[in-house]
């Protein structure tokens, strides 16, 4: 069995490249049959989504002259200040896209825009990956992501969570081509125009962004380069003096850009009501929910935290990548656990929404922890161990995998919920038997007429129900 192994390993060094090629065709075809199993079963939409909608209407039909009235509008009626701000324009503009080409004018050409980002970042963690980690590694947070509940939700929404995400992904390549490269002009022109990018998404994207930054300064600084960690201060500032020059051109008004912000950061965010009702708890809940989605995906992503935090760059979980990747691997972790503590320790941000730019770097770490398994057990048992774990790996990720889609269907798509909140998606699970049983009682007791009439759609359940104030 050994000696088989040794040879598929030699086959698959040979026709890396090929393999690893139609391995990443594989995860973007998952992928998308994945999100597109439920991508109409929306019959309801949050406000979230009707707003952008809204905006993406008056931008089709007044172009983008259209924009000074939306700014104006929300920095007017303080009830607004506790939905998105039109300083999320990358967006809408992508939104009223879509509608200008479609024709059409509903939230699914929102949610169009949606899974053509989460494609895409599929495909971009899968790149990512394999460039500055391993192909093994990139073609397994591929698989990962395709797979992950959350994105699969993200993906049918007209939401803005998967274009933040693709726009951190791009962020995040950008921080690792300039970790190798901290003193050339190109990558720095690159990390700048990602961060104009996050600047015109979602403040998670920001968030996002200036970690990235944040780690990249303190490494230049631990290598006593100052003047490299000076001019990542220089490119943070004109990344957010690109995307208010940007800002202010849509609104017509420099003192709206400030109101827009402003307000979505001291008025949004968790400090609402409908916030306090539905996405708090206390802070393991939301590490609960992350085990509760997928806990396989977050096994893996434990484990391989626990290597970048601990081990040497010499260890041997680490041999065979791409130099340097320990270090990025600190920064996966970096990221994610600055998501994860967000969520869990503050007030009122449980949502799974928040999280959405942390999610790819959260399945890469996944596909090291794979990796660095598979690794270390090489050397247990005289390779029986290691023998036993790769022929068994294909079968729990399957199975993990299916398993999370159940989850998905059985919790999410079937209530109708409008947002993914801890306390929603935990109370759902813990429901979903229940459910399944009455409903195969019903199925017992009720008999329809031959010819039924097409049923009316059902009326929305708690997790379902429009909320009177719409989450962030």
């Amino acid at each position: 069995m050994t000696h088989s192994i040794d040879r598929l390993h030699q086959w698959a060094e040979k026709n890396q490249i090929v393999l690893f090629r139609v391995l990443i065709v594989g995860a973007i075809a998952l992928a998308l049959v994945l999100r597109a199993l439920h991508v109409t079963a929306t019959p309801y939409r949050s406000p979230d989504e009707r707003l952008y909608t809204s905006w993406a209407q008056q931008l089709v039909q007044g172009g983008l002259g259209a924009y000074a009235g939306i700014f104006q509008h929300y920095a007017s009626d303080p009830a607004q200040w506790i939905y998105p701000s039109p300083t999320r324009a990358a967006h809408v503009l992508l939104f009223a896209g879509v509608m200008k080409l479609t024709g059409g004018t509903s939230e699914q050409a929102g949610a169009a825009v949606s899974f053509l980002m989460a494609i895409g970042s599929v495909a971009m963690v899968g790149w990512i990956g394999q460039r500055f980690f391993n192909r093994f590694v990139g073609v397994l947070a591929a698989l990962f992501l395709a797979t992950y509940v959350v994105e699969l939700e993200f993906a049918r929404r007209a939401w803005g969570e998967s274009t933040a995400t693709f726009l951190t992904l791009l962020s995040l390549a950008t921080a690792c081509r300039l970790a190798g490269a901290p003193h050339r002009l190109g990558s720095r022109v690159q990390f700048v125009l990602a961060g104009t990018a996050c600047m015109l998404s979602k403040e998670t994207a920001i968030f996002a962004h200036g970690l990235y930054a944040a780690w990249l300064m303190a490494d230049r600084l631990a290598a006593r380069d100052v003047r490299s960690a000076v001019s990542l201060v220089a490119g943070c500032v004109t990344s957010a003096l690109g995307a208010f020059v940007v800002l202010t051109l849509l609104s017509g008004d420099p003192r709206l850009v400030f109101d827009g912000w402003s307000h979505v950061f001291g008025n949004g965010l968790g400090s609402n009501e409908w916030g306090a009702l539905h996405a708090s708890g206390p802070w393991y809940q939301f590490v609960e929910l992350l085990w509760l989605l997928a806990p396989l995906t977050t096994l893996m992503a434990a484990l391989g935290g626990l290597g970048a935090a601990l081990l040497p760059p010499s260890a041997t979980a680490f041999q065979g990548l791409v130099p340097g990747a320990r270090s990025r691997a600190r920064l996966l972790l970096l990221s994610s656990v600055a998501f994860i503590a967000a969520c869990a320790f503050g007030p009122n941000l449980q949502y799974l929404r928040i999280m959405a730019p942390a999610n790819p770097a959260y399945c890469l770490l996944a596909a090291l922890g794979v990796r660095g398994l598979l690794v270390m057990s090489d050397n247990w048992g005289s390779g029986r161990a290691y023998v036993a774990l790769l022929l068994a790996l294909p079968l729990a990720l399957g199975l993990g995998w299916v398993r999370d889609y159940g989850l998905y269907r059985d919790v999410v798509v079937s209530t109708g919920m409008q947002d993914m909140t801890a306390r929603w998606v935990i109370e759902g699970a813990r429901n979903r038997d229940a459910r399944a049983l009455a409903r195969a009682q019903q199925a017992l007791t009720v008999r329809p007429p031959m010819n039924a009439p097409a049923s009316a759609p059902a009326a929305p359940s708690a997790a379902g129900a429009p909320p009177a104030s719409g989450p962030r």
